[in-house]
């Protein structure tokens, strides 16, 4: 029987794993990646940098709500940008197939990737 990770099933409802080409989506993954790996003195350096502080911002603002909702992602408080930066590199180091979907909900699921929560 093929197991699927709950994570992959709850993103998969909720629509998080949809290819790009919705004029909705701001971001690829694709870009994301590009921007992420730009000279760190570049202004697309700086636009990766913002962006995953915005998701890193939300997800610590959703831990501390310390809800009832299913926990997917328990990385540390302490997460830095520089450390989901990481995470979203090497995701899509194994996953080049991602590039052309939208970027926020697979910075989540790098985060995921690397820190799944103990179950």
């Amino acid at each position: 029987m093929l197991r699927i990770p709950k994570w992959v099933a709850v993103l998969s409802v909720l629509g998080a794993a949809a290819p790009a080409g919705n004029a909705a989506w701001a971001t690829t993954t694709g870009q994301l990646l590009r921007m992420c790996k730009a000279n760190p003195r570049s202004a697309d350096y700086r636009k990766c940098m913002v962006y995953l502080s915005g998701i890193r911002d939300a997800y610590l603002f959703e831990r501390s709500l310390k809800n009832d909702r299913i926990k997917l992602l328990c990385a540390p408080t302490t997460l830095s940008v520089h450390q989901v930066k990481q995470a979203y590199l090497r995701y899509l180091k194994k996953h080049p197939d991602y590039l052309n979907y939208e970027a926020a909900s697979y910075v989540y699921i790098a985060l995921i990737d690397a820190y799944p929560c103990k179950r």
